[in-house]
């Protein structure tokens, strides 16, 4: 399976060395390829960028900070079917709550209403 990370942190290298580990194919999408290339190479996959690294995917993980996802969810206009994972977690900056009400997810709002599927 071929997937791609959005973003290289602490979620995304822990989720990157567990798929590889199981021999899934794996890239990191990053605005700056270059500034996380030692990141990649430590762990033995390529860095691109996020609209590269979601073409050539079969699955995708969102692994940014929370008010990065919903940008970057939008900035790719076709999804192609792609099954796209949130790992972010809608977190209040002071840890205290959610940044999201409680009558839909961060993950509902990341995606505009008509490209959704939820399963």
């Amino acid at each position: 399976m071929h997937i791609a990370i959005i973003g290289a942190g602490n979620v995304g290298k822990a989720l990157a060395k567990a798929f590889t580990q199981r021999g899934e194919t794996v890239v990191f999408g990053v605005r700056e390829p270059t500034k996380y290339q030692s990141v990649a190479d430590a762990i033995g996959v390529p860095a691109v960028t996020v609209t590269q690294a979601v073409e050539q995917a079969q699955v995708v993980v969102l692994a940014v900070p929370y008010a990065a996802s919903e940008s970057i969810a939008r900035s790719i206009p076709d999804w192609q079917g792609k099954i796209l994972v949130d790992a972010t977690n809608p977190l209040a900056p002071n840890l205290t709550g959610l940044s999201v009400g409680t009558q839909d997810s961060g993950s509902e709002r990341e995606v505009a209403p008509e490209n959704r599927t939820l399963v």
